[in-house]
């Protein structure tokens, strides 16, 4: 199943940078550690999806997912807990069927490692497909992403992406989304 889930209210008070009027839009450690008390009260996937969307998005982080997967015999399935793309974005994915040709979810089956969408590119060839979504996400303002993949025996596989305006390429901020992910994943 999927559920999408919308982000901040408006007129809501923002967290984050924004908050404080900082030029600096880059999540830090310590910026995680109210979320993860506040994930505690959540009673549901989609409040945790909304808790989780609204803490990144002041970070230039636009849209996130968290589901799992696992093999079945009719093939792999994935169930999302919560995914907050607008709706447009998962209709195109789904009817051009990029799911299939993602390598967020590919890379992710054969890696322990957190690593972003920009890493994942790097180095490879993609296939006519990959090209055509790699298209289709820059076109849709998609900069890069980061995967933070979860595994367990017989190679189910838990995954929490978000998707970032911006290149992901500062440490601190990769070990804050890398924290919070875990955190919301296991909640």
């Amino acid at each position: 199943f999927i559920t999408l889930v919308g982000g901040a209210a408006a007129g809501a008070p923002l967290a984050g940078p924004t908050a404080a009027g900082s030029t600096d839009i880059r999540m830090k450690l310590a910026d995680s550690l109210p979320l993860i008390e506040k994930l505690r009260q959540c009673k549901s996937s989609q409040e945790v999806g909304v808790a989780f969307a609204d803490f990144v998005a002041p970070y230039g982080f636009v849209a996130t997912a968290c589901g799992e997967s696992g093999d079945t015999p009719e093939g792999r399935r994935w169930e999302f807990f919560f995914n907050t793309w607008p709706a447009e974005w998962l209709l195109q994915y789904q009817k051009s069927d990029f799911v299939r040709h993602d390598l967020l979810p590919m890379v992710a089956r054969f890696s322990g490692q957190t690593f972003t969408w920009l890493e994942a590119l790097r180095g490879r060839t993609p296939t006519a497909k990959q090209r055509e979504h790699q298209e289709w996400a820059k076109g849709i303002g998609i900069v890069d992403a980061i995967a933070v993949p979860i595994h367990y025996p017989g190679g189910d596989l838990g995954l929490c992406v978000s998707i970032a305006n911006h290149p992901i390429d500062d440490a601190f901020e990769r070990a804050a989304l890398q924290m919070v992910s875990l955190f919301t994943y296991q909640r």
